[in-house]
């Protein structure tokens, strides 16, 4: 009897212990952010496929399972599919992607502080009010935030920290440098770093939208625990127009005007629920420093107008300015000057002033369009591009310049086009004439609300004149085209019949040959699967006249 007794016993005991554990595996997945975090302990809160760990001198790796915890030592590592959320207390939560792997680094002198020592990892870190108190560490550069988010990518060759939102900083070479919001930094293996650029805030948040109600379920849990004052956007227009009226290319805002020129100026008006009280700061950041200033405006509107960025793609966030200097993000948007008909007119308009400019030896528009910042793959920079040009001018007459741009891409915000070529010039003594041909790419950008060149990857400009030109002989000049289709032959070889001069018809279809002596000639067009065609008793007359 006591024997049967003591069974059952151990029997219930068993059932409990085993329900109670089942119950908590069930329960911990839907933790809301704060309801059970613990202080000073780093806890999965929700782990999705293959996510394991391995312990302080442990050779095995096992799978992590929700609610755990994890000390110094701890090593973390996600599969091919694994996605792992962790929290520091309830103002840190940390966002693991796959093929991402990290130690756990918490000793007693670092108090309250933790840091993930990362290996080939993606995550991003989320802090509120945290004090800057997890790190995440890569091999040459460690991040923190105290009140906002960002993500550090660790791969072989490079590592890049982004300031998504928020103050973020980093640590190089016992360095700790800021790293403003919507700006990143490259360092290489060796260590070294690259400048700070812009990046798209909300394409980072979209590379983590696996992890998106987490996100909310954090912010709103934050929110709701505040003292502060939170306000929301009802409807937002620009420039007269509302923003969910704007179309969108490639992810941005199009900003256009009825007669297809770029705006020198934007208004920016927003409805602010609840209204702000003229105490509240509600601003608009465009990033290296631009921030301006809401105002109350029309209609219920508050608004802020404000010049164009030099560059034409720009992203805008609207943030409320909390009593403790914080930024807290309300809107943020991209929004474009360009759309793929404008980026082509543009840039044929100032290829054909460029061609003008030439032609009237105009030293002033040309200083005024080369951008301070140009330098080209050659190693010319601005100073070298003036000084070629006048020198051209010097020493050169009746100068023409022929641009066929025939591909447009915009790229960084920037218009790269690719151009056919033809510059050609008299001598002082105007008995030869010098003339290069060729292909360029040049690269503009908006600056002081105009376009100037800022790069280019051919020898335009610089390389000396090759061809010499004798006015008094002839020059014999033409197009190829299949008379099927009309488009242009590539690869024909031309002949000038019982003489050494031929060429070859470039992927225009188009063939040039100098310096013939004036006469009566039969030319022959040959290509292999287009046979042999003679144009007979061509006559050929000096060029110079």
């Amino acid at each position: 009897m006591i024997k049967r007794t003591t069974l059952i016993i151990m029997l219930i005991m068993a059932c409990v212990a085993s329900r109670g554990f089942c119950a908590a595996k069930a329960l911990v997945p839907n933790l809301k952010p704060g309801e059970d975090f613990v202080a000073g302990q780093l806890m999965a809160l929700s782990v999705d496929g293959n996510v394991f760990f391995s312990g302080y001198n442990d050779t095995k790796w096992r799978p992590v399972e929700p609610g755990m915890s994890f000390s110094d030592g701890y090593m973390v590592r996600t599969g091919n599919n694994g996605y792992l959320v962790l929290s520091w207390s309830e103002n840190n939560l940390i966002y693991v992607k796959p093929h991402s792997g990290f130690r756990v680094k918490q000793t007693p002198v670092m108090g309250n502080k933790i840091a993930l020592e990362i290996h080939h990892a993606d995550m991003m870190l989320s802090a509120r009010d945290s004090g800057g108190i997890v790190s995440l560490e890569g091999q040459n550069v460690s991040a923190a935030v105290v009140h906002g988010d960002l993500s550090f990518l660790s791969r072989e060759k490079n590592e890049t920290v982004k300031a998504i939102s928020g103050e973020a900083s980093y640590r190089l070479g016992g360095k700790i440098k800021a790293l403003p919001a919507q700006y990143f930094v490259e360092v290489d293996s060796k260590g070294q770093e690259g400048p700070l650029r812009r990046h798209n805030p909300i394409a980072e948040y979209e590379s983590f939208k696996r992890f998106s109600s987490w996100m909310k379920r954090y912010e709103e849990f934050h929110k709701s625990h505040s003292d502060e004052f939170y306000f929301k956007l009802d409807s937002i227009k620009v420039n007269d127009v509302f923003l969910n009226e704007m179309r969108k290319e490639n992810g941005m805002h199009v900003l256009e005007t009825s007669d297809g020129t770029i705006p020198k100026n934007i208004l920016l008006q927003v409805k602010i629920n609840p209204y702000p009280a003229p105490h509240h700061r509600i601003e608009l950041n465009l990033g290296k420093g631009l921030i301006y200033a809401f105002r109350e405006g029309r209609n219920g509107f508050h608004e802020v107008n404000f010049a164009l960025p030099s560059i034409p793609e720009f992203i805008a966030t609207i943030q409320y300015a909390d009593s403790h200097d914080r930024r807290v993000s309300l809107f943020t948007g991209g929004f474009s000057v360009y759309n793929k008909r404008m980026t082509r007119l543009k840039a044929q308009e100032f290829c054909k002033e460029l061609s003008r400019a030439m032609s009237r030896r105009d030293v002033v528009w040309l200083r005024n369009s080369v951008s301070d910042n140009y330098r080209d793959f050659m190693g010319n920079e601005r100073f070298d591009f003036i000084k070629s040009t006048e020198a051209a001018f010097r020493d050169y007459r009746d100068i023409r310049l022929s641009l066929h741009p025939f591909n447009y891409k915009l790229k960084d915000g920037k218009i790269q086009v690719r151009v056919n070529y033809r510059l050609s010039a008299l001598t002082s003594s105007r008995n030869f004439r010098y003339e290069n041909k060729g292909s360029e790419i040049l690269t503009l950008a908006l600056e002081d609300g105009r376009y100037k060149i800022v790069s280019k990857t051919g020898g335009l400009f610089f390389n000396q004149m090759k061809t010499t030109v004798d006015l008094r002989q002839a020059v014999l000049k033409g197009r190829v085209l299949d008379e099927m289709t009309g488009r242009p032959v590539d690869g024909v070889t031309v002949n000038v019949v019982n003489t050494t001069f031929s060429a070859v018809t470039d992927f225009m279809g188009e063939f040039i040959i100098y310096n013939i002596p004036p006469g009566t000639y039969n030319i022959r067009y040959t290509k292999n699967g287009f046979g042999v065609i003679t144009a007979a008793n061509v006559v050929l007359t000096p060029s110079g006249r």
